[in-house]
């Protein structure tokens, strides 16, 4: 399963929810069921890095180089998707949200535990 995050280093409600979704990275870091994709979509990549950098976050970030597929597109930022191991999308989010909760932690781990059990 991919949490999959579209943002940008210009985006205050992308930056504002950074910090939680670092907290739970690394509270799903060494879970194989559970894989971080961060999606910087700035024109200048290097800010973004930059940017994470200098806070300290643990994530990896990634750079979109291509079109997405239509389901995947983010017409809003943030945008975040949850997607299954043959990237059905499981959960989508547009706009601002706290992922770190204990409620949507325990929806994260709930959707892994179903997509394990599926395979």
């Amino acid at each position: 399963m991919v949490f999959v995050n579209f943002w940008a280093e210009w985006c205050p409600p992308c930056l504002a929810e950074m910090p939680g979704i670092d907290r739970l990275y690394r509270d799903f870091a060494d879970d194989e069921r559970v894989a971080f994709l961060l999606v910087n979509v700035d024109a200048d990549f290097r800010k973004g890095r930059e940017w994470v950098e200098r806070r300290g976050f643990a994530f990896p970030i990634y750079h979109l180089r291509g079109p997405l597929p239509g389901e995947l597109e983010a017409t809003s930022l943030p945008t975040t998707y949850v997607l299954g191991p043959a990237g059905e999308v499981l959960l989508v989010h547009r706009g601002m949200a706290d992922y770190d909760t204990r409620e949507f932690r325990e929806r994260l781990d709930h959707l892994a535990d179903e997509v394990a059990g599926a395979r």
